[in-house]
Formats: structure tokens, sequence, C-alpha cells
């Protein structure tokens, strides 16, 4: 195993957080530190017992207290507080785990999971705002790959991120994916609107960073669209569609060994063996710079492993 000072070497970090929690019942136990990667020590540590049911403050509360130790200004709107389900939490975080597996199954076990959640606590907006980014993903993947009428899914998908917006306002997640929506459309105006609305929310989010900069790299804005998914890694150094996203983008500009840099990141992350796309576009990759038979190699590769959604 490696050390957080190992890990923090690797992701080109100066600090990393490290910690551990304890449940028994709805108590919680949870222990944090912030490492210094220079030395390997930590300059701070605190233990937080807790009920779970006050996760999202207590989430709020370390947070802030990293960010204190840091002299960051995170730039984050404060969210509407409010008791949460444990059970209805736990479901959310394997919700999301599933999503980002970006395949039909995963998007049918984080459905499942959001739904059995919402069951739990209908009120629970980050569920509905969850639901919609699963729902809207799934409508964009089936339009690209031509499988079948994604109507559905659009709306859905926008049915669920308006009412995580009735529930909390504060939320970025719900304008982001309504933005999302629109972009699967081809509705740019309107959806970069909303995208910018998000972000004013939570200049920090991911979500609504990312899907932005595909937004305005398909209309040619490469720099910008760059600029952006850079601030994503700044923020998930790990980040798999991310780093995968950077590849197609440097593919895009032509800029053909950052590309490959990044498409290399990205299947250290999920290897092409669960994902074979990485493999699609590191056969295109190699062609580009004439390295013809280990792109041919690559191309073979994938004629075997049609299983895995090559796309």
């Amino acid at each position: 195993n490696l050390t957080a000072q190992e890990i923090g070497q690797k992701l080109g970090v100066t600090h990393v957080v490290e910690g551990s929690v304890r449940k028994v019942g709805t108590q919680l136990r949870i222990r944090a530190q912030l490492i210094s990667i220079a030395d390997g020590f930590p300059i701070w540590s605190q233990t937080f017992p807790r009920e779970w049911k006050d996760i999202f403050s207590l989430q709020d509360e370390i947070a802030g207290l990293i960010a204190q130790n840091l002299s960051l200004k995170l730039g984050m709107t404060a969210g509407a507080k409010r008791a949460v389900f444990p059970e209805a939490h736990q479901l959310l975080l394997e919700a999301r785990n599933s999503w980002e597996l970006r395949t039909e199954v995963g998007y049918a076990r984080a459905e499942s999971a959001l739904t059995r959640a919402l069951e739990i606590d209908p009120a629970f907006a980050e569920a509905h705002a969850r639901l919609a980014t699963v729902c809207l993903t799934r409508a964009h993947i089936r339009g690209v790959e031509g499988l079948d009428d994604f109507s559905d899914d659009l709306n859905r998908g926008r049915r669920a991120a308006l009412r995580a917006s009735e529930l909390d306002p504060t939320l970025d997640l719900p304008p982001a994916s309504l933005a999302y929506g629109l972009m699967v459309e081809g509705r740019f105006a309107e959806s970069e609107k909303l995208f910018l609305r998000a972000l004013a929310l939570n200049p920090n989010s991911t979500y609504a960073l990312a899907n932005y900069a595909e937004m305005i790299s398909s209309q040619g804005r490469l720099a910008e669209a760059i600029a952006l998914r850079q601030k994503c890694l700044d923020l998930d150094p790990v980040g798999f569609t991310n780093l995968l996203a950077l590849t197609q983008i440097h593919i895009q500009a032509q800029r053909f060994d950052e590309a490959l840099r990044f498409n290399d990141r990205a299947t250290a992350v999920l290897p092409a063996d669960i994902y074979i796309p990485n493999r699609g576009y590191q056969a295109k990759i190699l062609l580009a710079l004439g390295r013809k038979a280990e792109a041919v190699a690559v191309a073979r590769m994938i004629r075997q492993r049609f299983d895995l959604e090559p796309r």
C-alpha cells in the first residue's frame, strides 16, 4: 500500500487529507488529518464524534477546517442544512459510484439506488439532483450510440432536476443537469446560461465545469474548454471521465503527445480491460503519431473485447 506522501507525490499535490470512519449504529467517529507532502507529517488532525443524520453539516465542518488550515477560499455557496436519513445517504453514495462507471449496468444500478433513497426520503434534494444526472447522462450516451429513443430519459432528468431545485435552490447540480440536457438537444445558448448559473452557485463544481467544457469544445472553443478541464483536473486529479475528455480534446486540438499522456493516466485509473474506449483513443493517437503497427495491434485488441461496450 502507498503512503499518503507517495500518493500526494503521484497526484502532484502539496497536501492530502487522510482519515478513517468507524460506525456503530447511528454513531460515527471520524478522524481526519491533513498531511504535508513535503515531509509526510500531519499539520492538523481532529476526531469528530457525530450522529450520521448530521452528515452534510459534518462534511461542511471538516471542509471548512481544512480550508482554514490551508488558508484557502473554496468559493462555495452554503447549502441548505437539514437532517438526512443515513440509509438514504448511503444509497446516494452507491448511486454516484455506479454512475461513474458510465455503462448501462451502472446507470441501472444508480437509478435503483436513488429510487430506494427517495422512497426513504422523498424530500432528499441531493438524490433528486443525482437522479437527474443519471437520466441525462444515459440519454446522451444512448443518443451518441444510436441505441434507441432517449426522450424519456431527457424528460425524467429534467423533472428530477427541477424538483431538486425546488427543494434546495442552493444546489449547483440541478441547473448544471438542465444545462446538460439542453446541450444534448443542441440548444447551446440556453445551455450556456444555465452552466454559468451553476458555476455562480459553486465555482468548483466539477460536473458543471466538465460538461460546460464539453459543450464549448463541440463549438470549437478549444482553449476555453481545455482551461475548464484543467481546473477539473486540479480539483480531482484522478477523475476518470475528465482524464478521458482531456484525451479527446487534445486529439481534437491535434496535440497528440499530450493526448497520449492523458489517456495513459485515464487507463491507470480505470484499466482498458474494464472500459475499452480507452483503447480506441490509444489506437487513434498512435496512428496520428505515425506508429501504425502499434495502432493496428491495439485496434485488433478492441475487436476481441466487444463485450465491454466498445462504442
